[in-house]
């Protein structure tokens, strides 16, 4: 973000760790699982335990509900300094001359916190898929990451701008949920393939261990 158009009080997403690593420490714990599992397992009347240790590891990339609006706006709030707490009565001040300048002073900062105003707007984005995904950065993303909150199944993005300026900076909303976009179609590319390995690995370890004998 540049200027003083806008303020960024979320977090970056995709900067907890290198999803490379995330996704190794992923495939070593489906292996123990794997190498761990009892004969039954692969006896071709249970299929429904292979189908639980693959959904045990598998991974859905979120994918957004609907279409991204900031539909939620306010004002934000601003501490009061000790000017703006509005003198009541000459009477609490040692002359008039004092309860005058204290006067002058708080009407002065309403003027300003008027044409300083703040607001706020906040975009709730629904998804279906695995939160942590939003945590790990990328193989290939170096450049700055989008910034957010999620909640649950659902992403936060708040902006904050000067009153002065308008209406909400729509450009850097879509700039920061086009970013998000970059990022999670990378995300994308490294999950799709970790779980088609452990697809195949479960393929090819329930062919063999259907040969042992028991």
């Amino acid at each position: 973000m540049t200027g003083n158009h806008s303020q960024n009080p979320n977090l970056p997403l995709f900067s907890e760790g290198d999803l490379t690593d995330f996704l190794l420490d992923r495939w070593q714990a489906f292996m123990i699982d794997v190498d761990n599992a009892p004969q039954s397992v692969w006896e071709d009347d249970t299929e429904f335990e292979l189908l639980d240790l693959w959904f045990r590891h598998n991974l859905r990339v979120p994918v957004f509900l609907g279409t991204p609006r900031i539909k939620e706006h306010g004002v934000v709030h601003q501490p009061i300094d000790s000017e703006e707490v509005e003198p009541r009565s000459p009477l609490d001040f040692p002359s008039r001359i004092d309860y005058l300048l204290a006067r002058k002073a708080y009407l002065e900062a309403q003027l300003h916190r008027s044409r300083f105003l703040r607001l706020y707007g906040i975009a709730h984005l629904p998804f279906e898929g695995d939160p942590v995904l939003f945590r790990y950065r990328p193989l290939g993303c170096k450049h700055q990451p989008p910034w957010g909150s999620v909640e649950g199944q659902s992403l936060r993005i708040r902006l904050e701008w000067d009153k002065s300026h308008g209406e909400a900076p729509a450009n850097e909303f879509e700039a920061n949920l086009n970013s998000i976009y970059d990022y999670l179609q990378r995300v994308s590319e490294h999950v799709f393939s970790l779980n088609r390995k452990m697809a195949e690995t479960i393929e090819e370890t329930a062919h063999h261990r259907r040969l042992e004998p028991f």
